[in-house]
C-alpha cells in the first residue's frame, strides 16, 4: 500500500557536491582522543562520513525551526559579569529565516536527513528536535526517510519558562522530539526510570516509596512527556547561548539510546550541550555547525570538562583555504636558552619578547611580519603603523629546555565606533593557549580563558616542557572572535 508523502516544489533536488572540492583542515587538536568537532556545512560533513563508510549510533539534532528570526550569543567583555547591563553585547549566533519560504527549509532538512539515515547503524536511533512550526511536515518527511514501521515515540519536552500568548490560545510550553529507529528490531534500547510523585497513598503493599524535599515517590519507567525545567538565568551550566537546552535533557536521550564509547553525533550542534553530555557519558562524538561563534562556545564548553579531547577541523572549499595562519622565523630558539648564571651556574631564565603585526582579513588574520627581539629592543611602531596594523606582544622565559609564556599586550582596531570601553588592553583577550604547532595542525598544553561566571584570564603559563622549542605555538582569540596563531622556527 502505499503512504501519503509530503510534496513540495524543488522536493529531492540535490545539491551537487564534489569532495574533491573541499579540505577537512586540522585546526586544534586537545588530548589523544577521535572524537571531532568540524566548523562548516553539515551537508559536506554527512557525504564524507558516507563516502568513507564511517557510522554512527545516535543522532541528535535540533535544527531551525523556521521561525523567521536571529538568534544572539550575549558577551560580556573582560572581567565584568552578566549583571553589568551596559557591559553586555549581543553577537548574531544563527539565522533561521528562509526567503523562499518553508519549501527552501524543507529541502534543506530533507537531504539532510537522507544522509543521516544512511550513517547511521542498524542498531541506531535518531532524535529529531523541533517544535509547533514544523513538526507536522518533519513527521512525514520521517516516516517516509525511515519508515513508519521504525517510528518509536513523539516526546514532548514539557517546560514552564516562555511568555503567555498575545491574544488568543493557552501558552505555548512545549517542544516535540521525534524518536526513530534505523530498524525496530535491531534497535539498542536501555530504559530509564524518573520519580513520581505521589499525590495520595496507594493501598499497594509491594510499591517501594522513597521521599525527598519535594514528597514521596516511587520510579517509573520513563514516559513520553519529559518533565525536565528549562535552563533559566542562574543556572550555572547556561552559556547565555539562544536556544541551548539542558542537558538532564540530552542525558536521558543518551542513556537510552547507546552504550559507552558507541558514537554520538549531532549536526547542528549550537551550544554543545549533545557533545557536553556524550564527553561526560564516555562515548564517543561528533559535532558540527557553520557558524564561528557555536564552535568558540563548544570548545570552552569542552575544555571545561575533566579529560576532554577532541579535534577541531574546518570544512573548507580548496580555493578558499588559507595558508597564511603562521609565517615560520628563522631564529634560533636554543641560541636563548645555554646562558647561565655566573654565581650558581645553572641556567637562568631569558626573556625574549614576540611581537607580531597583522592586516584586517575574515575568520583568520594572515600574518605580515614577524619580529623577534630582546626585552631591551622591544619594537616600537609609528602611529601610522599603529592605526592600520594590529600588535601583539609576548613574553618568553626560557629555563633549560622549558618554556613559559606571558601574554603583554594586544593593541588592536580602533572601537570608537562600537560604543565599546575597556579598562584594559587584555579585556579584549578571550582565550588564549600555548602548546606545539605540529604539521598543520595546533596542539595546546596549557590555556586560560572566561567563562560566563569565571571572568579572570590569567596571563603567564608555567613553565612547559618542549621536544623542540622550535615548534612553540600561541593562540590568541579575541572578542569578536578573530583567531591568531604564532609559530616560531
Amino acid at each position: 500500500m502505499n503512504k501519503p508523502q509530503l510534496v513540495w516544489l524543488d522536493k529531492g533536488k540535490e545539491t551537487f557536491l564534489d569532495l574533491n572540492q573541499y579540505d577537512f583542515v586540522p585546526v586544534e587538536k586537545y588530548g589523544p582522543g577521535d572524537n571531532k568537532l568540524y566548523l562548516g556545512d553539515n551537508l559536506v560533513l554527512l557525504k564524507y562520513l558516507l563516502e568513507n563508510k564511517q557510522k554512527v549510533d545516535l543522532i541528535y539534532i535540533d535544527p531551525p525551526f523556521a521561525t523567521n528570526s536571529r538568534f544572539f550569543l550575549k558577551r560580556s567583555i573582560g572581567e565584568a559579569g552578566y549583571n553589568h547591563k551596559k557591559g553586555v553585547f549581543k553577537f548574531p549566533c544563527y539565522e533561521d529565516i528562509w526567503q523562499e519560504g518553508l519549501g527552501s527549509y524543507l529541502s534543506m532538512l530533507y537531504e539532510r536527513l537522507k544522509y543521516m539515515h544512511q550513517i547511521l547503524r542498524e542498531s541506531g536511533s535518531i532524535y529529531v528536535h523541533v517544535d509547533f512550526r514544523v513538526s507536522a511536515y518533519v513527521r512525514l518527511l520521517l516516516d517516509e526517510i525511515f519508515g513508519e514501521e521504525n517510528f518509536i515515540n513523539e516526546i514532548i519536552w514539557f517546560y514552564k519558562t516562555g511568555g503567555v500568548p498575545e491574544k488568543i490560545g493557552f501558552s505555548k510550553k512545549h517542544d516535540t522530539i521525534f524518536f526513530y529507529a534505523r530498524d525496530k528490531k535491531k534497535t539498542y534500547w536501555s530504559p530509564q526510570k524518573e520519580k513520581s510523585y505521589l499525590k495520595h497513598k496507594y493501598g499497594f503493599s509491594n510499591i517501594s516509596i522513597e521521599e525527598d524535599e519535594q514528597g514521596k515517590y516511587t520510579w517509573v519507567y520513563c514516559r513520553d512527556v519529559f518533565d525536565i525545567p528549562a535552563l533559566r538565568g542562574n543556572q550555572p551550566e547556561r552559556l547565555e547561548y539562544a536556544t541551548q537546552k539542558p542537558e538532564e535533557l540530552l542525558k536521558r536521550i543518551i542513556l537510552a539510546s547507546s552504550k559507552p564509547k558507541d558514537v554520538v553525533a549531532d549536526f547542528f550542534c549550537g551550544s554543545g550541550t549533545t557533545l557536553a553530555v556524550a564527553q561526560k557519558l564516555e562515548r564517543k562524538w561528533i559535532g558540527c555547525d557553520c557558524g564561528k561563534w557555536p564552535i568558540h562556545v563548544c570548545r570552552k564548553r569542552l575544555l571545561g570538562i575533566e579529560k576532554s579531547n577532541f579535534s577541531l577541523l574546518k570544512i573548507v572549499k580548496k580555493q578558499e583555504k588559507k595558508a597564511g595562519l603562521v609565517k615560520e622565523n628563522n631564529s634560533k630558539i636554543t641560541d636563548f636558552c645555554s646562558k647561565k648564571d655566573q654565581k650558581t651556574g645553572q641556567n637562568c631564565p631569558q626573556v625574549l619578547t614576540l611581537v607580531s603585526f597583522f592586516e584586517k582579513n575574515d575568520f583568520f588574520l594572515e600574518e605580515k611580519k614577524i619580529f623577534l627581539q630582546t626585552k631591551m629592543d622591544c619594537l616600537k611602531p609609528d602611529k601610522k603603523t599603529q592605526e592600520s596594523l594590529k600588535q601583539v606582544e609576548f613574553n618568553l622565559f626560557f629555563q633549560g629546555k622549558s618554556v613559559a609564556v606571558e601574554l603583554i599586550n594586544l593593541v588592536y582596531f580602533s572601537l570608537e565606533k562600537t560604543k565599546i570601553t575597556l579598562q584594559h588592553w587584555s579585556d579584549w583577550v578571550d582565550f588564549w593557549a600555548v602548546g606545539r604547532c605540529k604539521q598543520d595542525y595546533f596542539e595546546p598544553l596549557w590555556y586560560s580563558f572566561r567563562t560566563r561566571f569565571q571572568r579572570k584570564l590569567v596571563l603567564k603559563t608555567s613553565f612547559l616542557s618542549l621536544e623542540n622549542l622550535e615548534n612553540l605555538g600561541i593562540k590568541v582569540i579575541t572578542f569578536e572572535p578573530r583567531e591568531y596563531l604564532f609559530r616560531l622556527g
